[in-house]
């Protein structure tokens, strides 16, 4: 766009003489022509001005369609994390841990997402570097040889930078994922920090792994910071270099050199963007590996839902055949040729040490891990025969540490049937013996609850949960200690409460216990003992021979 106006005026705007001296003036003079507007100095400005509005429109309109990408890109990469690492087994989900889940959503997805905008502008940028080129090439080919020659050797030794970033990148994803499981921990343990008295060490713990990402992150502020340090006098010498070249040994034009000049000054900011984009992809391509990693991990540990048949429900009970397990990476046995049954529609009671098995036993049912050999049958169907929503449709699970969101009570009750009425939600309350301290709150069912229902005691907490499995329909219920951190008086409420469930006589109940007063009213008790059934049967039958439960019992 300069040429032209420093062309126009040295010739003293003589256009016949332009345009038997150039082609490119040629082409400019019939264009003029053919939309009928004269060649002077204010239309060429003109055209310039008309350019450069053109030019940023563009990349005005490139800049919002970019970031829509970004953050679309953003929610569907994060989305996708999520349901991948919540369809995976429940041993990887249990060891993946809640401070990595929230920067894998937070962070690594977003930077992968970045890394759209970061390719778009690199492409832009390169678009622009290699116009400039052919602009420079086209007006002193021999000055542009040896220009490009000093940037390709300088773009080259670059190249050490673009390697430490990408190494710093990692560093500073795996500080963060430590700082916050350690902040995560922390906050779920605030009651023993504030009872031991220890919040000036863990305040002093957690400033070691902010430290440690404050470090990564001024490395990679000064190693950003050498290239541009670098590039732009390293490319102002090149220009100053050419410069010379092409007025002491190529006796180029005045207007010539000028162009050429304007150029390679232009491609300073551009060089300098280069790098830096550069550096970017190196330092966000680490949450993008962190992302493909964990996609390909949880694929290849997803759930297996190939069952084509519909679970109605339990009729004769359930079956364990010669089943072993073990979770992957231990070579421990957790069960070992477990062969039990549980009838349907009783209360069925496992017990024995911890560590022996008991919750591992009980997850096979609704499938959340898999035997490596063996069969899990209810009523003569292997469970993996069972369409997986279908079969966990009809099995409801309270365990030990009752889960609540942070909602209200009336959200967290129907959260397994969203279709359940008014009538329904207090009936299956006033089974659970929850009806009475709901009422007794500020707003009753539409009362707000804190994280985790932090503000109602374990055994409100116990009841909630039970009136939520009631509601959801399931014909398994399973109980994981459901007694074993309450007070007797609560203790004694739940137990009123599974003896009106049990009442019915259309559940089968399954309770993991270690306390006799939790399995008192069982009809049927499995012993493990390191992964082993070692003994099953009516608790009158099991009391008679000497065995492990009854010297439970006697002591």
């Amino acid at each position: 766009m300069i040429l032209p106006i420093l062309d126009f005026v040295n010739s003293n705007g003589d256009i016949k003489a332009l345009e038997s001296s150039s082609t490119a003036w040629r082409f400019i003079g019939k264009a003029f022509e053919a939309v009928g507007i004269q060649v002077s100095l204010v239309a060429l400005c003109i055209i310039v001005v008309a350019l450069v509005s053109l030019r940023q429109t563009t990349t005005f309109a490139r800049t919002i369609m970019i970031s829509m990408w970004k953050e679309r890109a953003g929610r569907e990469i994060a989305v996708r994390c999520f349901r991948s690492v919540l369809s995976s087994r429940a041993h990887y989900i249990e060891g993946f841990g809640q401070g990595r889940f929230l920067v894998l959503l937070n962070d690594q997805a977003q930077q992968a997402a970045a890394l759209l905008s970061v390719y778009s502008s690199l492409f832009a940028l390169l678009v622009t570097f290699a116009a400039y080129t052919a602009l420079v090439i086209i007006t002193a080919p021999l000055a542009s040889m040896f220009a490009l020659l000093i940037v390709g050797g300088v773009a080259a030794s670059l190249s050490y930078y673009v390697r430490i970033a990408r190494s710093l990148g990692h560093r500073a994803l795996a500080a963060r994922e430590q700082f916050s499981n350690f902040a995560a921990e922390r906050y779920r343990g605030w009651r023993l920090i504030k009872l031991a008295n220890t919040l000036d060490i863990e305040a002093s713990q957690l400033g070691v792994r902010a430290d440690a990402i404050y470090r990564a992150r001024v490395a990679m502020a000064r190693n950003s910071g050498m290239i541009m340090l670098l590039v732009s006098p390293i490319m102002t010498a090149v220009t100053l270099a050419c410069l010379y070249v092409a007025l002491v040994h190529l006796a180029l034009k005045v207007s010539v050199v000028t162009l050429f000049v304007v150029v390679l000054l232009r491609l300073i900011p551009v060089s300098q963007s280069l790098a830096s984009q550069r550096q970017s992809i190196a330092s966000f391509g680490a949450g993008l590996e962190r992302v493909q990693e964990t996609l390909l991990t949880s694929e290849t540990l997803k759930e297996i839902d190939d069952g084509d048949r519909i679970f109605e429900g339990i009729g004769s009970g359930i079956t364990f055949e010669d089943v072993n397990f073990h979770f992957e990476g231990e070579e421990r046995q957790t069960l070992t040729d477990v062969t039990a049954a549980i009838p349907a529609n009783k209360v069925t009671a496992i017990i024995g040490p911890s560590g022996a098995g008991k919750s591992t036993l009980v997850s096979l049912v609704p499938r959340l891990e898999l035997p490596q050999s063996g069969k899990v049958a209810i009523d003569g169907t292997p469970v993996t025969e069972f369409q997986l929503a279908s079969l966990r449709r009809k099995i409801a699970f309270v365990p030990q540490n009752p889960f609540l969101f942070r909602a209200t009570i009336r959200d967290n009750l129907s959260y397994l049937n969203e279709s359940v009425t008014d009538a329904e939600i207090e009936r299956a309350c006033h089974l659970a013996r929850a009806d009475g301290f709901v009422r007794r709150m500020s707003q009753g069912y539409d009362t707000m609850l804190g994280e985790d229902g932090q503000r109602l005691s374990g055994g409100e907490r116990q009841r909630l949960v039970l009136a939520r499995a009631l509601l959801s329909g399931a014909r398994i219920l399973i109980l994981d200690e459901p007694t074993s951190a309450l007070d007797f008086e609560s203790e004694r409420v739940v137990q009123e409460a599974l003896t009106d469930i049990m009442r019915g006589g259309d559940i089968t109940l399954i309770i993991i216990a270690h306390r006799l007063s939790t399995i008192q009213g069982a009809d049927h008790l499995l012993v493990l003992d390191s992964g082993r059934i070692i003994q099953s049967g009516a608790p009158t039958v099991l009391q008679r021979d000497d065995n492990w439960y009854r010297r439970m019992i006697e002591a």
